[in-house]
């Protein structure tokens, strides 16, 4: 739905959706629970958001259900949990029992678009 009514506003510059979830993540035999937002393929595009490191999501990775199993990290979050290594770029974490190539770092400061919710991951609303 999100995409039909990209494809027909003309108004907007863009036009993205989200959806907060609770995520358990694993790495390297250690767990957390976090929070995490679905976010549609426009969503950083639409935000002019620039990667800390690695890629952010794009239009292509919410194209399919199920299909591009990617993540990016909040940059605190990979500040706090993996140290700002650029190691974890390319790494398997698991988020809800579903392995995920992590891609990127959001930008510094940027935790999602919800007023007083504070994300710490990314992951395609197709998943």
């Amino acid at each position: 739905m999100n995409r039909d009514l990209a494809a027909q506003q003309t108004v907007l510059s863009g036009l993205a959706g989200h959806c907060i979830f609770g995520a358990n993540v694993a790495y390297r035999k250690q767990t957390a629970s976090v929070s995490g937002i679905l976010v549609s393929g426009p969503y950083i595009r639409t935000l002019s958001l620039k990667a800390a490191a690695g890629r952010l999501l794009g239009p292509g990775d919410d194209r399919s259900p199920g299909a591009h199993r990617v993540a990016v990290l909040a940059h605190a979050y990979w500040k706090q949990q993996f140290n700002q290594g650029p190691a974890i770029l390319g790494q398997a974490i698991l988020v809800n029992g579903v392995p995920m190539s992590v891609i990127g770092v959001a930008p510094q400061g940027f935790t999602g678009t919800t007023f007083g919710h504070s994300a710490k991951l990314f992951v395609p609303l197709t998943m």
